[in-house]
């Protein structure tokens, strides 16, 4: 036991610590003690409800501070870039992909920089990553908007101009006026609304497409799992918490979401290319399968 807890007394929670120096590398001494007395305590006395810093006590696995949230958000980070490289693949000279491709892998790039921003930032919580975390996940919800109504055609030009304003003042007041996790949290919260409430209205246009269903998901998926950063409940076994809960579900419906937007590339480009076909069939309906359709399912 000694071996595995670092000899604590009454084991600290502190597992797999590869060497000393990576937490002397990342912590103040004085931190550092005291997060490890507090876990210490709170797995001693089984009290999983109590905070220090704003943060709950977590089992301290190879260095991690949220081991859960961390890996699930890396993993997340991988799906993106693995769907990145697929639509870049997709890419190429009269492909028909236009600003869309484009759109689609740069959204799925910034995906993935956000989520390895946030693995980051549960690995090790302080104000540097705490920043990068904050301000790549509102970049990221901010993208996909953006998307969103070009693919749409409606509102592309204010989603740009007003995602860049927004941006440039969340930032501005985050860094040079306060650091509020609330107003950072409500930010993101009202933003993430009004995608929802527009992929709404996409699938309403939509939902004769073959493809509709995997917007339907996305839409269902994430509005639950988003739903879990508003409920604070402690880590049960001092590891999944309610925050955790939301990273584990965003990875299943984080592929749905991207599987989605692939798929519906797919039908664009099929379009672009199908109006020069006369016979206008397009092909692949759904994310990685080639079936019959007729142009009259595809919005443009």
């Amino acid at each position: 036991m000694d071996r595995l807890t670092g000899g604590c007394e009454f084991g600290c929670g502190v597992f797999l610590e590869v060497a000393k120096r990576v937490d002397e590398a990342l912590w103040d001494r004085e931190e550092l003690d005291l997060n490890k007395r507090f876990i210490a305590e709170c797995v001693r006395d089984g009290n999983n409800r109590v905070k220090l810093r704003g943060k709950y006590a977590f089992l301290r696995i190879l260095h991690c501070q949220e081991v859960v949230s961390s890996l699930f958000s890396a993993m997340c980070a991988v799906c993106a870039m693995y769907f990145a490289a697929r639509a870049r693949g997709m890419g190429g000279k009269g492909k028909g992909g236009g600003g869309y491709l484009r759109g689609v892998f740069w959204v799925f790039v910034v995906q993935g920089f956000g989520w390895g921003c946030s693995a980051v930032f549960h690995f090790r919580d302080c104000y540097c990553t705490q920043c990068f975390d904050y301000f790549s996940c509102v970049f990221g919800i901010l993208s996909v908007a953006c998307l969103s109504a070009y693919r749409n055609r409606r509102g592309f030009f204010i989603s740009v101009l007003g995602s860049v304003v927004f941006l440039i003042f969340h930032i501005w007041y985050m860094v040079f006026v306060e650091f509020d996790f609330l107003y950072n949290s409500v930010a993101c919260g009202a933003i993430l609304c009004g995608v929802l409430t527009y992929w709404s209205a996409w699938y309403v246009r939509i939902r004769r497409s073959s493809h509709s269903a995997l917007l339907k998901l996305s839409i269902f998926g994430i509005g639950v799992a988003s739903s879990f950063q508003a409920i604070d409940y402690g880590p049960i076994l001092f590891l999944i918490d309610s925050h955790a809960l939301f990273h584990i579900l965003m990875l299943v419906f984080s592929y749905v979401l991207y599987s989605f937007l692939l798929a519906d590339l797919h039908l664009y480009m099929d379009k672009k290319r199908s109006e020069k076909d006369p016979k206008g069939e397009v092909v692949g309906c759904r994310s990685g399968e080639v079936i019959g359709c007729r142009s009259s399912e595809v919005v443009a």
